[in-house]
């Protein structure tokens, strides 16, 4: 606990189960280095070079790794609550299994990688490479996918994107950029075959928004946005 290996040569070094909390690992290279089952909590990861290390089952929560090189690295079953991987090389890391939630993949570099299993609510994908990446049965609810690049090989199905907070500007496996968000509301309260209900909905400016039925989903509506500017929808519900 609290020591300091800044600049420090530790390729291959080993620290499986280690009690390395409030280390400084600053611009160290720690390439091929295994941490499995460690205890990270509080240490220092700046400039350092963590090609092929393994992360498997460590706690990075709330932990930064701006701009970091972690090529063919391994967070299997880790946990990754609110971790900064703005801007990093993830070239075929494995995050499988993994608790994801909250995280910040925003500009990174995630060709090959898998994310098999993960739990990624809310994450954020903004302007990431995510051609060839894999996503199968990985839970995206709510995560942010605006602008990301992805490919023919990028393994996410239409429900995994459906159920995201946003694909604007994406490019998705079929090809297709997506030029706005197609999902402002989902309301599971209101049937979409009754013009009565229907009538409760105000949008302004005036028919900016177009209500219609969820895929095979008849009593979820689905509220889409027809300008580009702000939008504003109330609902008036009878209370007596």
């Amino acid at each position: 606990m609290n020591a300091t290996f800044i600049s420090s040569s530790l390729q291959q070094a080993v620290f499986i189960n280690c009690l390395c909390q409030n280390v400084n690992f600053r611009s160290a290279n720690l390439k091929h280095a295994d941490f499995s089952g460690a205890k990270l909590k509080g240490s220092t990861f700046t400039q350092t070079r963590l090609e092929r290390t393994n992360f498997s089952r460590v706690n990075l929560s709330g932990m930064t790794f701006y701009n970091i090189n972690l090529l063919e690295s391994n967070f299997t079953d880790s946990s990754c609550v609110g971790t900064v991987f703005a801007r990093a090389t993830l070239t075929s890391t494995h995050f499988n299994r993994a608790n994801v939630q909250d995280v910040d993949f925003s500009f990174a570099n995630i060709p090959r990688t898998s994310f098999a299993k993960a739990d990624l609510r809310l994450a954020t994908f903004t302007g990431p490479t995510l051609i060839n990446a894999t996503f199968e049965k990985a839970n995206v609810t709510m995560a942010n996918f605006s602008y990301s690049i992805m490919s023919n090989k990028t393994s996410v199905s239409n429900e995994q994107l459906l159920s995201t907070a946003s694909i604007r500007g994406a490019v998705l496996p079929n090809g297709p950029i997506i030029t706005q968000d197609p999902n402002l509301l989902r309301n599971g309260n209101a049937d979409c075959n009754n013009s009565l209900s229907m009538n409760n909905w105000k949008t302004r400016p005036l028919n900016a928004i177009i209500i219609s039925t969820m895929n095979n989903e008849p009593l979820n509506c689905v509220f889409t946005s027809i300008i580009n500017g702000t939008c504003i929808m109330t609902q008036h519900i009878d209370l007596k």
